[in-house]
């Protein structure tokens, strides 16, 4: 890690939440505003950093703790997938049950 990135880290650090992801959103504005190629950029790194995000967002909109030891049961992810689908999973089965004994 270069000197530069770890002095900013070190001032993040002392950041709270709400001002980490403040910073975190200007961040991705900015990069979003300046990739003009994206070949240069390390799939391996994007992929790392996608999956965290996805990580973060799911352990903040469930009201969990960040804690690694804690980790996610089945039942915080009960409802997740709530409003990708146009109907709800229980009635798309039974109507399917019912096209079928018909």
């Amino acid at each position: 890690m270069t000197n530069n990135v770890e002095k900013a880290r070190k001032e993040v650090e002392k950041l709270d939440w709400q001002e980490r992801l403040e910073l975190l959103r200007k961040t991705l504005e900015d990069m979003e505003d300046d990739v003009d190629d994206i070949s240069n950029i390390d799939p391996v790194i994007m992929s790392v950093i996608i999956d965290r995000m996805k990580s973060l967002e799911l352990k903040i909109t469930k009201g969990l703790h960040t804690s690694s030891e804690e980790g996610l049961s089945w039942s915080d992810l009960h409802g997740i997938g709530e409003g990708i689908w146009e109907e709800d999973a229980q009635e798309y089965v039974n109507k399917l049950r019912e096209e079928r004994t018909i």
